[in-house]
């Protein structure tokens, strides 16, 4: 990008009334604190810009990019390794925010490429929309169970809100427990658990408290279209509510060339699909029941990756 470009464009920022009619929702006194206390200013792309953006995304999508699936496991045990070790010599939570937010420093928002001024509002927006749906459905449950966990940090944001609830991190890589226990050690945190948990191979053994609340955030996208035995197993466990923020394909417009450039990227890195389809399957035979389905408009350079699908069974 061309600095002179750059500084040709003004500075703005997001309005909590674009994120109210963006999510369909009405902020809460606490949203409003929170979205007050963070920096969303941004500047959008010139023309040119707009166009090199379109042309890195398609060359990403000619060339050779790694796929999501179960051989990444030794990927996953390689990152969270790496925030364990920031994490003993620091101590500090930000030591715990995975490497992959903040790499390019463009973001989506509203179907469209902006310029964060803050270097961390991709993990900065990432979070208020987590506060958002934390707020709406973390409600009169004792349990929360986030399955593809990593390195806690979501858990550890649910915490600051809500103290009494019991936190369980679940993850295939046993880096995550490691780096969970090291949380625990250093909080002294009595109410936060670490367990190993295999989404193509779910411990059907392993029983979900009652009263408890499920969440799968940008993790399950790594199944690709191997997903119905995790589903099968939360529908048999029946926990409350069952809140997944992933990449979720029927949402997007086809139309939209963003969209369709964050579509064509789910299937080149074999992420998340299937899973609307399969649910709605459920949905019909009178299993489960859908209480949402939505995009949320924010997302990476590449992707729109944080759309919303919640159900419970029957």
């Amino acid at each position: 990008m061309q600095k002179s470009e750059l500084k040709l464009m003004p500075i703005k920022q997001i309005q909590i009334t674009e994120i109210e009619n963006a999510w369909g929702f009405k902020a809460s006194p606490w949203f409003k604190k929170k979205f007050q206390e963070e920096n969303l200013d941004y500047q959008d792309f010139t023309e040119a810009e707009y166009k090199q953006c379109i042309t890195k995304v398609e060359f990403s999508l000619k060339d050779s990019i790694e796929q999501a699936g179960k051989d990444r496991i030794s990927k996953w045990e390689l990152g969270w390794t790496e925030n364990a070790s920031e994490f003993i010599v620091n101590k500090s939570v930000s030591d715990l925010i995975p490497k992959y937010f903040g790499k390019i420093q463009i973001i989506r928002w509203n179907q469209k490429w902006i310029k964060p001024v803050n270097t961390s509002m991709e993990y900065t927006f990432f979070g208020l929309l987590l506060d958002w749906v934390f707020e709406k459905y973390i409600t009169n449950v004792d349990s929360v169970y986030e399955f593809g966990c990593g390195t806690g940090h979501n858990l550890l944001r649910i915490r600051d809100s809500f103290p009494k609830v019991k936190l369980y991190g679940l993850d295939w890589a046993t880096a995550s427990q490691k780096v969970i226990d090291l949380i625990v050690k250093e909080t002294k945190d009595s109410n936060l658990f670490s367990k190993k948990f295999d989404y193509f191979n779910p411990d059907k053994n392993y029983n979900l408290n009652k009263n408890s609340m499920v969440l799968t955030i940008a993790s399950l996208e790594q199944t690709g279209g191997d997903f119905k035995n995790f589903v099968d197993y939360l529908v048999r466990e029946k926990p409350n509510m069952v809140v997944h923020i992933e990449p979720i394909h029927e949402v997007l417009d086809e139309d939209n060339i963003l969209d369709d450039l964050s579509i064509r990227y789910f299937k080149k890195r074999n992420y998340l699909d299937g899973l609307v389809s399969y649910v709605r399957n459920l949905e019909s035979k009178g299993v489960v029941k859908i209480h949402n389905l939505q995009r949320t408009y924010v997302g990476s350079f590449y992707i729109e990756g944080y759309s919303l699908l919640v159900w419970s069974t029957v």
